[in-house]
């Protein structure tokens, strides 16, 4: 019984922590993946060009990628797979000049005096890839929380998009 409690009383103070953090991600994303941390154009909006983005096919990812750019960003955009996005359907890159695309980090955390592995997480580097131009805008902010990622990026992609118009 004392081993059931305690169980419960870890998963409960895990799943607070989740609640917490994510955000505290949000707020990280929000004030790193702007024009001034070089995360998104300065130019985004001021042309009628489209923002491809690329489809993961992973239902999570994917889920999270459409609903936060059909809530936040209300400029041109379309949903592509990598093979769709480099197919001769979004070969002009001056009508699909953006794409809206990630890295997938991973980090092992070892104990130093052991080399024992303590933990293994991963996070993402969601950035804006310059097709026109062949320059990506990545501030570097990574984060296990893609969805809330997703959600201020684009967030801030509709606010830039707002200024240049």
């Amino acid at each position: 019984m004392k081993k059931i409690v305690l169980l419960v009383m870890a998963a409960f103070l895990f799943q607070s922590c989740i609640f917490l953090a994510a955000p505290i991600a949000k707020g990280q994303a929000n004030k790193n993946l702007t024009v001034e941390h070089n995360a998104i154009p300065p130019d985004l909006g001021k042309d009628d060009s489209y923002v491809v983005c690329i489809l993961e096919n992973r239902e999570s990812r994917d889920k999270y990628l459409k609903k936060y750019f059909k809530e936040n960003y209300k400029g041109k955009y379309v949903f592509a797979t990598l093979e769709e996005a480099n197919s001769e359907k979004y070969a002009d890159v001056n009508v699909y000049r953006y794409a809206f695309t990630y890295n997938k980090l991973h980090t092992t955390v070892h104990n130093v005096a052991t080399n024992d592995k303590v933990a293994s997480y991963s996070s993402s580097n969601y950035f804006i890839y310059d097709r026109k131009m062949d320059k990506e805008y990545n501030s570097t902010f990574s984060s296990g929380f893609f969805g809330k990622t997703i959600d201020a990026y684009t967030a801030n992609m509709e606010k830039q998009r707002l200024a240049n118009q």
